[in-house]
């Protein structure tokens, strides 16, 4: 059973990467990153894309892409390594990517790295313009 759920996952997962990478347009992107209650951080990233249907019309998508345990500091610039690490993941074109959204409820350093500009990204990102909310 375990084996089988894999490789429905597996499949799925590859399939919504196709839908994603084919989207028109950009692409919008959330991200959360929480801790459970031993105090164990997770980060989930959905991904939000317009897609057209076989009748031709449009339609609003949005699916969960990663669902990942965060280990290790939770810094500005380890924060936009994981989120990067994981699109890369799902295969999503960085010229795609048009919007993050970073839920956070206890890190003001991703913000303040931000806004005061200190936010470093690998040069092969494009512009990337990231708000956020508090929890």
């Amino acid at each position: 059973v375990r084996k089988m759920i894999i490789q429905m996952w597996h499949a799925e997962f590859k399939n919504l990467k196709w839908e994603v990478a084919s989207s028109l347009g950009k692409v919008s992107f959330t991200a959360d990153i929480w801790t459970d209650g031993v105090l164990w951080p997770y980060l989930a990233v959905t991904a939000h894309w317009i897609q057209r249907c076989q009748d031709g019309t449009l339609s609003l998508r949005a699916d969960l892409i990663a669902f990942h345990y965060l280990p290790g500091s939770h810094d500005g610039k380890s924060i936009c390594s994981a989120i990067w690490h994981l699109l890369e993941h799902a295969s999503i074109p960085v010229d795609k990517v048009c919007l993050a959204h970073l839920c956070e409820s206890d890190n003001n350093e991703f913000k303040n790295r931000l806004v005061g500009g200190h936010l470093t990204m690998p040069q092969t990102m494009p512009p990337l313009w990231l708000s956020w909310s508090e929890s």
